[in-house]
């Protein structure tokens, strides 16, 4: 089998330690790996065939659908990359043993950078609508997504065209990549630069008003993108014959993994599974409160739903109100509404 300690295999460890280099063969503990990521990114594949299907979902389509399935599609190109880098399977043949489009796109470009660019792509957006109140219409929007395209087509364009020795180079005896040094620095410098945008949008986005913890899904997936980068950096450097050492792949594989996976459920899980599990409620719920916290509109949902009546163009929440008034749950959402309108008249309020 594919897994097995085959005369390939063997002939391969030999070809290790003829050059003092001690090599885990790829055994099943590689393929306990491979089988429960590939499980959990199909389970995200399904999530977000059913996002696109639900697409017109209120509380779906807020949290920027194609934004999302971006996200998702660097987990996938993550995944790829890391089973050349850490040598889960065996690296050969035109597919794995192809270090530039392993290492360089897939790992790197369509991986790394396009997380971090996308989630700072997200954050930008977030502090457009709630700290500017000006969200991107038109062409404009798409600005953010040339830039990002244009920094993976000019950085990889020129990590393919410098020679192999400079960027990532495939050793056939021990059927590994080996990875520049040169090229790891001047990889991790970008994405550092990277999250220097995200962390001075999440600093931006620390008091904002917002009815779905935008923030902390912000602030969360930033620490863990750190940590992860951390993570990899210190690995590249202190441990160049990665794919060599079965606990170091493992552990690599595992936390990319988890941190990619987990950005995306953390901010995808509960509308998706209320979604499916509680479809029209929570609809209701999340429609009441966000007109209770006074941001249909950063939500997209303007104020003209049907359950909206004519005369509530204007809500208070856009007022300066003498006096709060603490919701009761018990309230309808029209009540509400008529208490908060009747608190905004100061002679109402004389005693």
């Amino acid at each position: 089998m594919y897994y097995d300690l085959t005369p390939q295999e063997k002939e391969r460890v030999e070809m290790g330690a003829f050059f003092a280099i001690t090599i885990d063969p790829v055994g099943y503990g590689d393929l306990a790996m491979v089988v429960i990521w590939t499980f959990v990114l199909m389970v995200g594949m399904a999530a977000t065939t059913y996002m696109w299907i639900h697409r017109h979902y209120a509380p779906l389509k807020a949290k920027n659908i194609p934004l999302m399935t971006g996200i998702y599609m660097h987990s996938v190109f993550f995944f790829l990359g890391d089973l050349t880098l850490c040598g889960l399977v065996h690296v050969r043949g035109p597919f794995f043993a192809n270090c530039t489009l392993m290492l360089v796109w897939f790992r790197s470009m369509f991986g790394n950078f396009a997380l971090g660019s996308l989630l700072a792509i997200r954050s930008y957006k977030l502090y457009r609508v709630f700290c500017k109140n000006k969200p991107m219409h038109g062409n404009r929007r798409y600005i953010p997504y040339l830039l990002f395209l244009a920094l993976i087509i000019i950085v990889g364009t020129v990590s393919t065209a410098v020679p192999r020795s400079m960027s990532v180079e495939y050793i056939e005896g021990i059927e590994f990549c080996i990875v520049n040094q040169h090229l790891v620095t001047a990889y991790t410098t970008i994405l550092w630069l990277v999250w220097t945008v995200y962390m001075a949008m999440v600093w931006l986005l620390r008091n904002i008003r917002s009815s779905f913890n935008e923030f902390r899904e912000m602030a969360t997936s930033l620490f863990l993108i750190v940590a992860c980068t951390v993570f990899n950096q210190t690995l590249l450097y202190t441990v160049p014959r990665l794919p060599t050492s079965l606990r170091w792949r493992l552990a690599l594989v595992s936390v990319d993994q988890i941190t990619a996976n987990y950005i995306w459920w953390l901010i995808m899980f509960k509308p998706l599974s209320n979604c499916l599990f509680r479809h029209n409620e929570y609809l209701t719920e999340w429609r009441d409160k966000m007109t209770f916290d006074g941001l249909r509109a950063q939500y997209g949902m303007g104020v003209t739903d049907t359950e909206m009546s004519s005369q509530s163009n204007t809500l208070v929440y856009d007022q300066a109100s003498p006096k709060s008034v603490d919701p009761d749950p018990s309230y309808t959402e029209s009540t509400r509404i008529a208490i908060d309108q009747l608190a905004s008249y100061p002679m109402l309020n004389q005693h």
